[in-house]
This record gives C-alpha cells, structure tokens and sequence, in this order.
C-alpha cells in the first residue's frame, strides 16, 4: 500500500492516531524508505499494523523527537500480520547513520582515533548533532564509546560498514568502467544510490564487473583485499622533494570534493601512477609533481587527501 505525500498528513509510520511525526513532515527520502521497509517490503502488510506507542516493545522510542523520523529507526518489534518479519535489508537504516558508519570506517582504515570532535569535523556537522546521532547509534548496538572517547564498532555495526562502503565503491566503479562517468560525477552518484542498491544488484554488478578489489580512487572494496594501508605510505604532502612515489588511494575526505576528483582526473593523478616530487612550497602551500616533461600544481590541503608510497 502506497501513501501519496499528499494524502501523508492523515497518516504517519506507526499508524492512525500515534503520535510520532507524519510522513508529510519527512524528508521525501526518509518517508519513502519507511515505506519500504514497512509496509513495500513485506506486501501483505497493512499500514494500519504500523507500530504505535502502545503496541511498540520499543521502550526507548521517543515520540516526539522530529529527528526519530528523519534517522528512520526501525523499532525491533518487527511482526507483521503475514507471520513474516522484516530482513536485515528492509531494516536498513538511514543515509545519515551510514554516513557516520562509513566516515568512522574510513578514519580508522587511514589509521585515525575516531573521536566525536573529529568525526564531526570530517563530517561538517555541528558537534552537539554528531553527539546525539552517536548516543542513538551506541543505543542501537551500532558503536561503542570507550573510556577514552574513542569511537569502536560493534560487530554489527562494522558489517552495516563494510555493506555500505562496499555498495558505494562497487557503483562507483560501475559507472566509471562501464558509463564512462568522470569521478566526480560518479562519487555524487553512488552516495544517491548506494542506498537503495538490493543484494541482488549488488552480487551481479560484482560479476559483471569481473570481481574489482577496489574503487576508481584507489580505496579497497571490503571483503575484497586487506584495507590497510602499507606500513610506509605517507600523504603526498608529506612527500620530499626528489622523492618518486606511485598514488595509492584519495582519500573519502578528497572524494567528498568534486572540483578536486575533477582536477586529479584531467592530469593524470590516479591509483598506480608514478609521480616525482618537484617541489615542496610550504610558505605557499604548493607541492609541485612531475610526470614526464609535464609540471602540476597541487595545494598542500589536497595533497593531504592523497596517500602515497614511496618508490
């Protein structure tokens, strides 16, 4: 059963006459995705079996948060009237908790302390925002915050990880290898689509693309190669002037920066390639490369997003 946002208002996720936010004050993304894993992604149910406040075994839920809605937490009591019970893929859970899941992911794979502070800079989140996503996501057994403030994933939390990330990276290859996409463009896409992406899209994507270990910027699919970095990588800011060295990876904090995957694509500088550091201007903050007789520019800031080994 289907709700048209301009029928939502007499309607809302848990059912007629509960008291959580309504569907027509959803995001459209958001509203559409609780639609899915509640009443599209089990047909025979009714929208009237959503959960309430009096039926819910979800203590915790809070009614009234206007955020409950927009970060989709599905409440763990799952029957609907078919006998049946929702799948880990229809539970997903929402862009913005992936997106934390994957940036804490990718610090720990550069080799970062995630803390909250941190995680909120790389994420260009007001800090008080990133502390209560990250209580919601330790109450759901997501991560865990120890005595030292680091963030650690539980093991469920890592598996949501590793599935996101590994459906962002496959779709990016996808449309780089076979749409022929620029970088920039294909990034932007797959963080659109990872989302919605089924298992099965996902295991013949994977095959057609003859089992890639990695994306188009160099960063390990999971469960395709070791995700570590070699123990003598560096970022090419850190590079010496004289210095050859082959471009590993760019990092998630570069990919977020379209003119920047843009730039690094029209000259060249991709995963496997051998440059040789020209020069090293930290009072300009400019590190020349070479490659052959060409010279590029390259500020310092976006060289720190570029990991690289030396030759």
């Amino acid at each position: 059963m289907w709700v048209d946002r301009d029928q939502a208002p007499q309607y809302n996720h848990f059912g007629p006459g509960a008291y959580a936010p309504s569907l027509a004050r959803c995001r459209p993304s958001s509203a559409s995705r609780i639609l899915y894993a509640v009443v599209l992604g089990r047909p025979n149910s009714k929208v009237d079996h959503m959960h309430t406040p009096d039926n819910c075994q979800d203590k915790h839920h809070n009614y009234y948060d206007p955020l409950f809605c927009a970060n989709m937490h599905v409440c763990s009591c799952t029957d609907f009237e078919d006998g049946g019970t929702m799948t880990k893929r229809e539970e997903r859970l929402s862009e913005t908790i992936e997106n934390y899941l994957e940036s804490v992911y990718n610090m720990q794979d550069e080799g970062k302390k995630v803390i909250a502070a941190r995680l909120a800079e790389r994420l260009g989140v007001k800090p008080p925002t990133v502390s209560q996503t990250l209580q919601r996501m330790v109450r759901d057994g997501l991560i865990k915050i120890d005595d030292a403030n680091e963030i650690q994933f539980t093991k469920n939390g890592r598996e949501v990880a590793e599935a996101a990330i590994r459906r962002h990276r496959l779709i990016e290859r996808f449309m780089t290898d076979f749409l022929g996409i620029g970088w920039a463009v294909a990034h932007t896409e797959a963080e659109r689509l990872q989302h919605a992406m089924s298992d099965l899209m996902e295991e013949k994507m994977f095959e057609a693309l003859g089992n890639p270990n990695a994306c188009p910027h160099g960063n390990p699919i999971p469960g395709m190669q070791p995700t570590r970095l070699p123990s003598d990588a560096i970022t090419l800011d850190d590079a010496t002037e004289g210095q050859r060295v082959t471009i590993l990876r760019i990092t998630e904090e570069g990919e977020r920066d379209p003119r920047l995957l843009d730039y690094l694509q029209k000259n060249n500088l991709i995963p496997h390639t051998e440059v040789l550091i020209g020069e090293v201007a930290p009072w300009s903050g400019v590190i020349t490369l070479r490659q052959g007789k060409k010279s590029i520019s390259l500020g310092l800031k976006a060289a720190r997003t570029i990991w690289v080994q030396p030759v």
